[in-house]
């Protein structure tokens, strides 16, 4: 598909991913000016923004259901969800869609950037500066070169936007 990329665990890995068991692979995207990564197990597809279709009594940060392929995802806004402005869509406006379970939930993200490994030991804890929410949700930190990645928990992600 020409607006879409299909996440098919082990047909997007590096071959150095597929050696280095000790490694996961993360996607790493942008919302804001943070850098975040998510543990791409979880990962279903990532689609450029289309039309959202409004549902009424939800939360502040879910902004409706979109169907990619005849599959309803319920569609949150994770510059929102973090605390932070909605911001304008552009060309590299994409939604990220996990699954944790029989439940599927896309993510709005600034722009997506690329899938890397990241071990175990590359990982920090959350600052203790963070509330109890945000540990919930970030589970821990890494550097790659001078940036600062937060790793996002996506099952918390889907906690936190009300499902189970």
């Amino acid at each position: 598909m020409k607006n879409s990329m299909r996440v098919e665990a082990g047909n997007y890995l590096p071959d150095t991913a597929k050696r280095n068991n000790e490694a996961k692979q993360y996607l790493i995207f942008k919302s804001g000016k943070q850098s975040y990564g998510i543990h791409t197990e979880n990962v279903t597809g990532i689609e450029k923004m289309q039309e959202v279709v409004w549902m009424p009594d939800l939360p502040y940060y879910a902004k409706g259901n979109v169907n990619f392929s005849g599959l309803i995802v319920p569609v949150i806004d994770l510059n929102l969800r973090l605390g932070r402005a909605e911001r304008e869509h552009t060309a590299n406006t994409y939604i990220i869609v996990i699954a944790v379970g029989d439940s599927q939930l896309g993510f709005i993200v600034d722009s997506v950037k690329e899938i890397v490994d990241i071990s175990d030991e590359q990982i920090s804890p959350p600052p203790s500066l963070t509330t109890r929410e945000g540990k919930h949700i970030v589970m821990g930190v890494s550097a790659i070169g001078k940036e600062i990645i937060i790793l996002l928990n996506s099952r918390a992600l889907f906690i936190e936007a009300g499902k189970q």
